[in-house]
């Protein structure tokens, strides 16, 4: 595997904020007076450069709007939400870019593992530890590895090779909670770090299904990268709108949909199927930064699309399998859905621009006319 380990004496670095207990006591002693625990931590990751936002006390849920897009390092604006919420939890978005002593720019990301036993065997491995910071989780006795990879990377849901989810690679398009947070189950609690640089590796998929087959298990990408069925029964809760967004277009893409076909269905799932649909300018941006991600392969999803041959039919009938559309009294998306991906595939011009205009899909003319 690709790992190496930290120097010896190895500072805080472009690390995070040193503990408050051992090393890090010092760190955070002068932080502490007058403020919450939670608020110190909060103030002293951000005073590293880290992004942090509110979550809602003893919950993994924003107390912002907009959740980790509304993450700041912005010393003033993280003390100003903990003197509002001085017991509120501490949200990191993942994928944030790190600058190194050495002067390269890597990519954070966290193994985040779900089952109790791999979580268990992963954290008595000392070696381990001392390369990465590793903090355990109370709600299912899990493990979060925070370490740096050389290229990004998105949410990717892993799976052993009975097809049991084993936990998640969460980089860009999600986040995670950090100590000293509390659920009602118990507190996050560092194991090792934050107060030296963790390891970096090329690619973070590779590393997590490497590390996972040392300890016996088989693991492998599910959703995202794959294709898995998104349930679209009901409408996508703000909690999950952002990662299913993301692996609805990683996965059109992946079975060979136009990058720009694979846009226009997004923002049609969300403007129709979300409870509070994330602001048009926020989903253009991140649209933007999807279609510049590259797959495990090392494709940009322009060369998977054209790797699989793109077809309008067959992207149709892909699509279909990919969005699971349960029958519904309240409204009829399943038509409309039906009926997007018909019109998107029969276009197939990304010189177009097209717009939702009293809930059905058009195009918008050189004139600026709307045509339906």
């Amino acid at each position: 595997m690709e790992m190496t380990r930290p120097p010896a004496g190895a500072g805080s670095g472009s690390g995070g904020p040193a503990r408050e207990r051992g090393e890090g006591k010092s760190s955070l002693s002068g932080l502490t007076a007058g403020r919450s625990l939670l608020q110190a931590v909060a103030v002293a990751w951000a005073s590293k450069g880290w992004k942090v936002f509110p979550l809602r006390p003893h919950d993994k849920r924003p107390l912002t709007k907009r959740g980790f897009h509304d993450a700041s390092s912005d010393v003033a604006v993280v003390g100003r939400w903990w003197r509002r919420w001085p017991q509120a939890n501490i949200g990191l978005p993942g994928g944030q870019k790190r600058t190194r002593p050495d002067g390269t720019v890597v990519h954070h990301f966290v193994l985040d593992i779900d089952c109790p036993q791999v979580a268990g065997a992963l954290a008595q491995d000392r070696a381990l530890l001392q390369q990465l910071w590793a903090a355990r989780t109370p709600a299912k006795q899990g493990l979060h590895l925070h370490l740096y990879a050389r290229q990004p990377v998105g949410i990717v849901e892993l799976v052993d090779d009975k097809g049991a989810h084993l936990g998640e690679v969460r980089g860009q398009g999600g986040y995670v909670v950090l100590p000293p947070s509390r659920l009602p189950e118990g507190s996050y609690v560092w194991l090792s770090g934050p107060g030296f640089d963790p390891i970096v590796v090329d690619d973070a998929l590779r590393w997590a299904t490497e590390l996972l087959a040392q300890f016996g298990v088989q693991a492998r990408p599910e959703a995202g990268q794959q294709g898995q069925a998104v349930d679209l029964s009901q409408p996508i809760a703000v909690g999950r709108r952002d990662v299913t967004l993301f692996q609805t277009f990683r996965s059109l893409v992946a079975r060979g949909m136009a990058p720009e076909e694979a846009a226009h269905t997004v923002r049609l799932l969300n403007q129709t199927h979300t409870e509070e649909p994330l602001p048009a300018q926020e989903l253009e941006r991140q649209l933007a930064k999807w279609s510049r991600y590259t797959y495990p392969d090392g494709q940009s999803p322009s060369e998977k699309a054209r790797r699989n041959g793109h077809d309008p039919a067959a992207s149709l009938e892909d699509a279909r399998r990919l969005i699971i559309i349960g029958d519904t009294a309240t409204y009829d998306l399943a038509r409309t859905v039906d009926e997007a991906w018909e019109a998107l595939c029969a276009w197939n011009r990304p010189s177009r621009l097209f717009r939702l205009d009293n809930g059905a899909l058009a195009e918008v003319r050189e004139d600026g006319a709307i045509s339906p």
